[in-house]
């Protein structure tokens, strides 16, 4: 009885009299199916992802993160040349961002992609959207940390203050520690820039226990009451970390 629901659903969204709020009701019985463990049909990805992009005004787009985790190779290619693309729709983006971190796909996001991104990325809604499929990719398959640095790097160098934060929230990928980067960010001329790189620190940056000298030191000159807030949090995590090594030590001994 299932599957032939299912296929009455598939039949609908094929149908091109159909209005698009039945098709809408269709892909919703869908979604619902495939959130509950059932096997939706193979055409059914490509009919949901088609019917969301060509209604973007009339489609809510419930239950995205689903079709993210259907495996289906279409949708992916589509996700990806909507991201590709020069001259695409802020909701189309977000769409194809929304699928795309999903774990059907993220796996298969190749490195290329991320680095079209990450030279357009001199907005901070293009830098956005590349740090989320970056996050994604990294958790899923992992991104050469000669990559990752790269992509830091080249965003903390420009002009623009929320790209250089996305720069720090690309540095939480990175296991390596970079205290010279670290200090830099903490010195940027940007208010917004500290107190982000001072709270990065705080929630467990990879290598921050090296960094409490800088923070210290920055503390020391640091007048924006946001940001020395932030820094003393941060200080405050990093000591808690060392009497927690201190500890960890004394009872191995």
């Amino acid at each position: 009885m299932a599957s032939d629901l299912l296929l009455v659903a598939v039949r609908t969204l094929e149908h091109s009299e159909v209005s698009v709020a039945m098709k809408t009701v269709a892909t919703e019985a869908l979604l619902s199916a495939a959130q509950n463990g059932l096997p939706l049909p193979p055409r059914a990805p490509w009919l949901i992802w088609t019917l969301w992009t060509t209604n973007t005004s009339a489609c809510s787009w419930r239950h995205v993160s689903v079709l993210g985790d259907i495996p289906d190779a279409r949708v992916r290619a589509g996700a990806m040349a909507i991201l590709e693309a020069k001259e695409v729709g802020e909701e189309l983006r977000d769409l194809a961002v929304r699928v795309l971190v999903g774990v059907g796909h993220a796996a298969q996001v190749e490195d290329r992609l991320i680095m079209t991104m990450v030279e357009r990325g001199h907005s901070v809604e293009r830098a956005q959207e590349a740090v989320r499929l970056i996050e994604a990719v990294h958790a899923a398959r992992g991104i050469a940390v000669e990559i990752l640095r790269m992509v830091r790097d080249r965003w903390a160098a420009t002009p623009t203050a929320a790209v250089r934060e996305a720069a720090i929230a690309v540095t939480g990928q990175v296991t390596e520690p970079d205290i010279g980067f670290i200090e830099r960010m903490l010195a940027d001329p940007d208010a917004d820039v500290r107190a982000a790189m001072a709270f990065e620190l705080e929630r467990d940056l990879p290598g921050r226990e090296l960094a409490l000298g800088v923070v210290e030191a920055r503390l020391r000159v640091e007048v924006h009451p946001r940001v020395r807030a932030a820094l003393l949090r941060a200080q405050a995590a990093l000591l808690d970390d060392m009497h927690d090594d201190g500890l960890r030590r004394r009872r191995r001994r």
